[in-house]
């Protein structure tokens, strides 16, 4: 049996950095798979994410969750193909997660109103504010 200290440096850390990384990751799956969904609201009662922006793409909803650091996502039609990161969002697709240990847990999506649009053409000016709001630029901006 090694003693701590008789194990080269090097690898002293890369042990360290296993305890503190991968075995807990390995054995804290109890908790809730989904922690955010971007401007989404989670019920981890219900298994649904509410009030999503009926014109958001996949793409957004995509760069917007978190998860366990284990975990892996996808976000799939209600018939369970994988979507396409342009689709729009819809009530009745899911966020599908799969934990480490093989556990699955599947959120409904259910879409609420539309993001304000604007549009931007020529322009040389600026914006206030972009966040929440779809900006369609053309022209010489």
């Amino acid at each position: 049996m090694h003693h701590l200290c008789s194990i080269p440096k090097p690898l002293r850390y890369l042990q360290a950095l296993a305890c503190i990384f991968i075995l807990p990751t390995a054995f804290a799956q109890t908790g809730n798979a989904l922690q955010a969904a971007w401007v989404g609201t989670i019920d981890h009662t219900t298994m649904k994410v509410t009030g999503l922006p009926s014109n958001g793409r996949v793409i957004q909803l995509r760069s917007g969750i978190v998860t366990s650091f284990a975990d892996s996502f996808r976000i799939s039609a209600g018939s369970g193909e994988t979507l396409d990161a342009r689709t729009k969002l819809a009530t009745g697709q899911r966020i599908e997660i799969s934990m480490a240990g093989g556990v699955k847990k599947i959120y409904a999506i259910e879409t609420g109103t539309a993001m304000p649009e604007t549009n931007m053409t020529d322009s040389a000016g600026n914006m206030a504010s972009i966040r929440h709001r779809i900006i369609r630029i053309s022209g010489k901006t």
